[in-house]
């Protein structure tokens, strides 16, 4: 049972007009309060921008795309990470992270920012990849996660409906006058898949009805193989995750509108990375963290603000998934660190700024660094190691605009941008050697029951 008492805002008696008014509100004396209240931030894991109907998708993801139609859809989100924990990091900490950052557990959080500013800061996470073993209740007044294995055939119970019902309950329980930040994370479209709503009417080949995280490694032994007619299926399966997921959200607005929420709450959605669908490379479907293109990088982001309208519906410009904690902090008035990489988006979304923002992606594995990439202006470069599977050249060189699949590298064509995006990673390199690599290998002392729950979710150690 869920004991709701445990989630009711802490109550400050504050005076009529003073110095802790101001910095609790982000208001002068005499000035009227934010009427924003809450903001809540939505993440659902493996999300790829191409499949929410707002970015183009076939099938229709309805809350989703009404969020975007009400508020400010970002076309070009690049994430840092192609895998769960550097992506959060990433995220939480509004920096392309150093070993000052995230040293096996994350170190510093704009949550933190948010919680001394007189927010309540509360989170219902999946667990795994984005557990407090890592951190990532730093700065959070109240942290729950899942920690049982994925273990049933038929369902993610207990993923995302537990998940979500948690925080509607929250929702109808938390009332009061306190400013709240929720955080919701759900592993919902990441693997395994489940939901057959698209696939039952399509043919599925060699393949088990669900796929799971064990066919990943049968088809890179070679016992599956992924041909048109079982990619299609697997598709169609990932897009059932999809539509699971979009109307969850679409539960949670309704929560929202019943609880007189909706009208004072800023709304977030974004995922941290993408997936491999097997149009790339075939014995990767239904993987990610293995390089850096962009079905990996580019991710949905939704800003949905009801208090205020901003001329730019449709951002083309390209922007981080680093820039989101700070466009949050910016709008209920409180300040970012000066060291943050990541600057908040109410610029571009008021129309006063449309340059595109240098993203850097990196890749890791057991706590050693295999690739980076810097994207911009449609082009991207790559720095790949020879010890990362799978082996690519040193050095690529994408562009975008002539080439969106990322399949001929110019680099021995000796563009004139290359130069800028080498120095780009090149200063980057030099603050690792002052601050440290980020090492996102896991604790000595890590739990039995989260060692399950990663490996459940095709994360082995």
């Amino acid at each position: 049972m869920i004991l709701l008492s445990k989630f009711k805002p802490i109550r400050f008696r504050l005076p009529a007009c003073g110095a802790l008014l101001a910095l609790l509100l982000g208001v002068g004396c005499g000035e009227e309060p934010d009427p924003l209240r809450g903001v809540i931030l939505i993440a659902i894991d493996t999300l790829r921008a191409d499949r929410v109907g707002a970015y183009g998708a076939a099938r229709p993801t309805p809350a989703l795309d009404g969020l975007a139609e009400q508020g400010v859809l970002f076309e070009n989100t690049i994430s840092y990470g192609a895998r769960t924990r550097p992506s959060f990091a990433a995220t939480l900490s509004g920096r392309f992270p150093t070993r000052r950052d995230f040293d096996r557990v994350l170190l510093r959080s704009l949550v933190s920012r948010l919680k001394n500013g007189g927010f309540q800061t509360v989170a219902f996470t999946e667990g795994g990849e984005l557990s407090r073993i890592y951190g990532f209740d730093r700065g959070f007044d109240y942290w729950w996660e899942q920690e049982t294995p994925v273990t049933a055939r038929d369902s993610l119970s207990p993923g995302i409906d537990r998940t979500f019902s948690m925080a509607q309950d929250w929702l109808r329980d938390a009332a009061g006058d306190q400013r709240f930040f929720l955080f919701l994370h759900t592993y919902e479209v990441h693997l395994p898949y489940r939901r057959l709503e698209y696939a039952k009417a399509i043919p599925r080949g060699d393949f088990p009805v669900t796929f799971e995280t064990g066919d990943v490694g049968r088809l890179a032994a070679g016992e599956l193989e992924a041909g048109v007619t079982e990619r299609n299926y697997v598709n169609a399966l990932y897009d059932g995750g999809v539509a699971m997921a979009d109307r969850h959200v679409g539960n949670l607005l309704e929560v929202l509108e019943e609880t007189g929420r909706r009208e004072n709450t800023l709304i977030v959605v974004l995922s941290d990375h993408g997936e491999e669908l097997g149009e790339r490379l075939s014995h990767y479907l239904g993987g990610h963290g293995h390089t850096l293109y962009d079905e990996l990088l580019r991710v949905p982001l939704i800003i949905h603000d009801p208090l205020r309208t901003y001329p730019e519906k449709r951002v083309r410009a390209q922007v981080r998934s680093i820039d989101v904690l700070p466009t949050i902090l910016d709008r209920v008035g409180l300040t970012l660190p000066a060291d943050s990489h990541g600057k908040s988006l109410l610029p571009v979304m008021e129309g006063r700024m449309r340059s595109d923002r240098m993203a850097l992606s990196q890749t890791f594995k057991n706590g050693v660094k295999l690739r980076s990439a810097v994207r911009a202006k449609s082009r991207k470069l790559v720095r790949n190691s020879p010890r990362a599977e799978p082996v690519l050249p040193r050095t690529q060189a994408f562009d975008l605009r002539v080439d969106p699949g990322e399949e001929s590298n110019e680099i021995h064509e000796n563009p004139t941008w290359v130069g800028e995006f080498q120095v780009f990673l090149d200063n980057h390199e030099t603050l690792e050697r002052r601050e440290g690599v980020p090492h996102f290998g896991s604790p000595k002392d890590m739990p039995a029951e989260l060692k399950e729950r990663l490996r459940s979710l095709g994360y082995v150690e």
